[in-house]
């Protein structure tokens, strides 16, 4: 784990970085995002993410909003204080999880929109039926996944 105070040289920070620019998000906001799953204390400062990873207090408030709405990051403050900290959610990773599966039921009810409207036969149809019997198998699937995953986590804390 990272100190605080040390600034993080990681291959595993660093990597993230570039898996977020591979799937078209911010390279910035992957650095943070290891970053803070890395960190020591897990809880950090905007001012102590930008001394982390070398970037602009802008460039930080900007991506720590980015992971806040994807669901990863959770801002709190301290009973008194006015100070604002951030840390990976508790629970984020299937969270984030069932937030993306709510894309997948759109994108099965756009194509069955798309069906409807265009009454479509022959290779339009084809294209529109494999998207939507797609994500229909995963949308049906994908509960019972978290189901087991969550249930795995629960036996293991016990």
């Amino acid at each position: 784990m990272f100190n605080s105070k040390q600034k993080p040289n990681s291959k595993f920070v660093e990597q993230m970085g570039d898996f977020f620019d591979r799937i078209g998000q911010p390279r910035i906001a992957g650095k943070l995002f290891g970053y803070l799953l890395t960190c020591d204390p897990p809880q950090q400062s905007a001012a102590e993410l930008q001394q982390a990873i070398s970037v602009s207090a802008g460039s930080v408030n900007s991506m720590l909003r980015l992971l806040q709405v994807a669901g990863f990051v959770d801002r709190h403050g301290q009973a008194g204080g006015r100070k604002l900290w951030y840390r990976i959610n508790h629970g984020a990773f299937s969270r984030v999880l069932m937030l993306r599966m709510q894309l997948v039921s759109e994108l099965r009810a756009m194509a069955e929109l798309g069906l409807q409207e265009l009454d479509a036969q022959g290779e339009r149809a084809d294209r529109l039926l494999e998207m939507r019997d797609c994500y229909a198998f995963f949308e049906q699937e994908f509960p019972a996944l978290v189901d087991r995953y969550l249930s795995k986590l629960e036996k293991s804390r016990c």
